[in-house]
């Protein structure tokens, strides 16, 4: 089984415009649908939850107020997202599991690198700052 943690490893190491299978995207506004995003937690303990891996649905958007992209992601998820498919009308972020689709929110640094991301509602939520590498397949 591999882990979140391996999947962000993996795609931090790649070479962005190298050649293989894989390819590094540094930065979100580059991102499009079926690239692979993860992120790792600092500590990395047995039997303990790793991080997370989504694919996106499609290319991240700038929401209008400029602070942040949104983008719609597929995933398994132990809570809903924003406007998720796991979460049925009337539900709350706690109501839907499993896999399915889902809207979150990323923030990216001064360069357009994704540093930190809303996985659910409410919006006025903190946001979790963490390590995020992007992967596309070739």
């Amino acid at each position: 089984m591999t882990h979140a943690f391996e999947y962000f490893d993996y795609f931090a190491s790649l070479v962005a415009g190298a050649d293989g299978d894989w390819t590094r995207i540094d930065l979100l506004a580059d991102a499009d649908r079926g690239d692979v995003v993860a992120w790792r937690f600092a500590t990395i303990e047995e039997n303990e939850n790793t991080g997370h891996v989504l694919i996106l649905a499609e290319a991240p958007n700038l929401d209008p107020s400029g602070e942040f992209f949104t983008v719609r992601v597929y995933d398994s998820a132990a809570e809903a997202h924003f406007d998720d498919t796991r979460n049925p009308p009337g539900g709350t972020s706690q109501t839907g599991t499993g896999v399915g689709s889902g809207v979150i929110n990323i923030k990216v640094d001064g360069a357009g690198r994704p540093i930190a991301y809303l996985f659910a509602p409410p919006a006025t939520a903190q946001y979790s700052y963490r390590p995020i590498a992007i992967g596309r397949a070739l």
